[in-house]
């Protein structure tokens, strides 16, 4: 029963990982799809121009739960009546998948 539980416990936290690694490239997807020129320039000075390195940071503010401002960015996108339904809509799934990762509901 003990093995059990570990090999349990083993397939949570590789789920978990997938899970935040997944998200924070569809968060990085869109951020670039959102805002092309800023998120070059966000890529330029913060990540050396390595796209993998933006997802890495995402990825670990994801697993350590620094996501403040992301989930601040996504509520301001959702309710901006500027931003098209697309958008919108896009920018309200990623914050609702954001909040499951917090809560343990991935």
């Amino acid at each position: 029963m003990k093995r059990s539980n570990e090999l349990q416990k083993v397939y949570s936290n590789c789920f978990i990982i997938y899970n935040a690694a997944a998200l924070a490239r569809d968060i990085d997807r869109f951020a670039e799809q959102f805002d092309y020129y800023d998120y070059m320039d966000y890529l330029e000075t913060e990540c050396n121009g390595d796209i993998s390195e933006s997802v890495y940071k995402l990825y670990s503010d994801i697993v350590i739960s620094d996501t403040r401002y992301i989930i601040d960015w996504f509520a301001e996108i959702a309710t901006d009546i500027n931003n098209d339904h697309k958008t919108r809509n896009k920018a309200t799934n990623l914050f609702y998948r954001l909040h499951d990762m917090k809560t343990g509901e991935c």
